[in-house]
């Protein structure tokens, strides 16, 4: 049985839309159908464009292909289900994967079937997410009913034609007469005052924070913030598609936002101005003087002229610099005319970090539950959580999300780190009867039909999972020998977090001398047995010396004899010699008698019993026993174990050792696969899980690392575009024919993907770093000197692709990625300028 520790967090459910950048009548058509919905708020829209919006262009010089964005943002906000605002624009984004076949439940609709009358009724209805009708209800029950000590007006704006200011700010509701029940609703509980559009609407409901139907929509909904997500006021054309659609994404960003459409601005400049002066204070308890401020973000569509205009009018309303104002940062006054971004995976290069998305959840739920691990299907049901107001019962399978995080200290028994499905759902199937389930940063989303309905999940052990995966991409792989042997080690140490007992040069080496088998001579066409030899043995006081120069060595629990023997590295005996023939002869306890038999010539002779404390020794047993550093599998397991402890905590980690793959007509070895999950290793929280190719090799002398083996890796890369290639030997540097090769191997690596990042970083590791797991990675570079010396900082060993590129510069001399990007641009700006200057002399 493997015990699992289970985090359930409740939200809405994400729903998205997909549209035109230039669409203004579906984007108001959907934003009025959110206000109808649980969440609504917080769902997003993603631009479909072959060419971008002019306004945009700009920003997304990181993409040559529209698709690319789109992809960008459906990534970044990882939406439960879409909607269509016409047909073929999901095949278009290219995320034609979210369609399942012979799936129970699509997660893609038109929009004009999001909210329509079913089975004969005259009434319309939600096809996603949970009604607001339920949140009204229970408004009323628990407020609303009884009258209030302090009155707490609602206001109802009137929707103008032309503009989506009143849908994007306050929010309003379909007009069909199948529908107008969510507009009577919504009166019916608030009463509220009904106003016209403009600036005194705008002071009314966010001067009060009072109740509007857009408002309503995140009811019990907490919206995690942290000290430094200081509040943006957003001005914008309510008449532009693409501001709206801005605005609307922002909401799911981390820093709250205080809309402001342009034609309002003059007006409401010193409504600004006072928000801006309130929002300047300091930090509460940094002692540096370092302090809050909102920031004046304009939407992308407008012209310079009226952002200047909005500013000349709030600027002469701020207080003036006082002489301390350079030391406290920005003042009150920030202005921001770019968007951030979301549609870019990773952060850029000058090392601005891409924005966060909000985490929103209602109630969470921690419990312990057991799966079998030897049977066929490893079965979690887990208990799911809901909304207190919600109907027992509703129409669909998607009207809220439990989002489920499994997480157990066996990382050999489950795999709990997976890669995103955001983009192709197709795997894995995790949840039994078909339903969908999206992996994405919040662990894996099941959408919820009635209360109390529980999930039951289809579990996968690590190896069945990658290779799984693998096979999804037309890789069809199986475990090698040397990967059964690894998982044996794997076995008896019980598990990476034990890997430290063998973490150590002179231990390894001495195992691998006692180890025993079969020397082949190769070099023509049949290999040739060369010599077969038996194991050897080590005494009780060999073993006790090379465990106190150990313990001198390390500055952590001392490594026992006992640890050794309990985890079957090692096996107690005694060591005679054979009169007869002379030859040394070993026994285990159990097979230790009175008289005993020579394995050589099979002749029995009595057991020494004058002087039986020389003859105590001690034989590798089990892997242990292979020679070759048990056919290399020390290497991809202290590999592993480094990749999953640089961090400060063990790392939640899904991997495979060795693994024979086929694909395309080629047949590559990799020594280990896995995936490292994405909060993992100091990595940014929007980061994917990292997949990880690794080749491990052992102790030696000359080119462990040749040329074939960078082949092999090249080979798997290109079929597996944005894996890190992991290289690494036991001893402490790379000779310098291996760093020829690798050189070459990194600055292959280095060639972008359709996204313009990194295709597939390498990362080195030695001996420095596999056998020191007992201190933080910036301490071992420390104590190391001389080249790790200068990269034992934080900034250098962050996450997994700062870590390689510090290795990358440690062993090989390369500038980092981003360094090496930007020399480039820099030389092209200097070509093109030459060639305009001698177009203009020839001319």
């Amino acid at each position: 049985m493997v015990d699992l520790t289970v985090d359930t967090q409740l939200r809405p459910t994400r729903l998205a839309l997909l549209v035109r950048p230039s669409d203004l009548s579906s984007i108001r058509r959907f934003m009025r159908v959110c206000a109808c919905m649980w969440g609504g708020i917080y769902n997003p829209i993603i631009p479909v464009f072959p060419v971008g919006p002019k306004e945009w262009r700009k920003e997304h010089w990181r993409f040559s292909k529209g698709r690319n964005v789109a992809k960008g943002y459906v990534e970044f906000f990882e939406p439960d289900a879409f909607v269509e605002a016409e047909a073929g624009l999901l095949d278009e984004a290219g995320l034609q994967g979210v369609r399942r076949q012979y799936e129970i439940h699509s997660r893609v609709l038109p929009l004009g079937d999001l909210l329509k009358k079913q089975d004969g009724r005259n009434f319309a209805e939600l096809s996603v997410g949970l009604s607001v009708i339920d949140v009204l209800r229970d408004i009323y029950k628990s407020e609303r009913r009884f009258a209030l000590r302090q009155e707490s007006p609602a206001y109802f704006v009137k929707p103008e034609r032309g503009s989506a200011a009143v849908e994007a700010l306050f929010g309003a509701y379909p007009t069909g007469k199948a529908s107008t029940y969510f507009e009577k609703g919504y009166k019916d509980v608030f009463r509220p005052e009904i106003v016209a559009a403009g600036p005194a609407a705008w002071r009314k409901v966010f001067g009060a924070g009072a109740p509007t139907p857009l408002r309503i929509t995140r009811y019990s909904i907490e919206a995690s913030r942290s000290w430094n997500d200081d509040l943006v006021i957003y001005v914008f054309d309510p008449k532009r598609p693409t501001d709206l659609i801005d605005l609307w994404n922002m909401r799911l960003e981390p820093n709250p936002v205080l809309p402001v459409p342009v034609g309002w601005a003059q007006d409401l400049a010193p409504d600004i101005a006072n928000i801006l002066k309130e929002e300047h204070r300091p930090v509460v308890g940094n002692p540096y003087g370092v302090m809050h401020h909102a920031t004046l973000e304009f939407g992308r569509s407008l012209a310079e002229a009226d952002i200047e205009q909005v500013v000349k009018a709030v600027r002469p309303l701020m207080p003036p610099p006082d002489a301390d104002a350079a030391k406290k940062g920005q003042g009150p006054l920030v202005v921001k005319p770019w968007r951030n971004q979301v549609w870019v995976r990773r952060g850029d290069e000058n090392g601005m970090q891409r924005p966060t998305r909000i985490e929103l959840s209602v109630k969470s739920n921690r419990a312990t539950i057991q799966v079998d691990r030897d049977s066929k299907h490893m079965i979690a049901h887990v208990d799911s959580i809901f909304p207190d107001f919600a109907e027992r019962f509703g129409a669909h399978d998607l009207r809220w999300v439990n989002s489920i995080r499994v997480s157990t200290f066996d990382d050999e028994a489950v795999a709990t780190v997976l890669p995103f499905n955001i983009i192709d759902r197709k795997w894995p199937r995790l949840a039994l009867g078909g339903d969908s389930v999206m992996v994405g940063s919040e662990g894996w989303s099941v959408g919820q039909h009635y209360r109390g309905l529980g999930t039951s999940l289809d579990l996968m052990s690590p190896e069945e999972a990658i290779i799984g995966w693998l096979g999804t991409l037309g890789v069809q792989a199986t475990a090698s020998e040397p990967g059964y042997i690894a998982k044996q080690v794997l076995s008896h140490l019980g598990g990476l977090r034990s890997a430290n007992i063998i973490a150590h040069a002179e231990t390894l080496q001495t195992l691998n001398k006692m180890a025993g088998g079969i020397r082949v001579r190769t070099g023509g066409d049949e290999p040739e047995t060369e010599e077969v030899f038996g194991r050897h043995s080590k005494s009780f006081a060999d073993w006790k010396a090379i465990l106190s120069r150990r313990a001198k060595e390390r500055s952590f629990r001392e490594t026992t004899l006992d640890h050794l023997t309990d985890s079957n590295v090692l096996r107690l005996g005694v060591e005679t010699t054979c009169p007869h023939c002379k030859n040394s002869n070993w026994h285990s306890i159990s097979d230790a008698n009175y008289s005993l038999r020579c394995e050589r010539c099979l002749k029995m002779y009595p057991f020494p019993q004058g002087n039986v404390a020389r003859q105590w020794s001690y034989r590798a047993i089990g892997p242990f026993a292979v020679p070759d550093y048990a056919k290399g599998s020390y290497g991809a397991v202290l590999a592993l174990h480094a990749l999953k402890s640089m961090a400060a905590h063990m790392t939640p980690m899904t991997y495979s050792t060795a693994l024979t793959m086929k694909f395309d007509g080629a047949i590559v070895e990799a020594d280990y696969v896995a995936w490292i999950g994405k909060d993992t290793i100091g990595d940014l929280p929007y980061e994917y899980p990292r997949l990880v190719l690794g080749e491990a090799k052992s102790f030696g002398r000359g080119e462990l690392i040749k040329a074939s083996d960078v082949d092999q890796l090249k080979k798997a890369a290109a079929k597996l575009p944005g894996a890190t290639l992991a290289v690494s030997v036991l001893r402490d540097e790379f000779t310098h024919a291996e760093k020829t090769v690798l050189t070459d191997l990194a600055r292959w690596g280095r060639k972008l993907d359709e996204r313009g990042e990194h295709r597939n970083p390498l990362l080195l590791l030695t001996g420095t770093e596999l056998l020191n797991y007992y201190v933080t990675l910036e301490r071992t570079w420390k104590d190391k000197g001389g080249e790790h010396a200068k990269f034992a900082d934080y900034r250098f060993t962050h996450g997994l692709h700062a870590i390689a590129e510090s290795t990358v510069a440690i062993h090989l001399g390369l500038p980092s990625f981003e360094e090496e990007r930007w020399r480039v641009a820099e030389e092209r700006v200097k070509h093109r300028r030459k060639r305009l200057l001698a177009k203009k002399a020839g001319q």
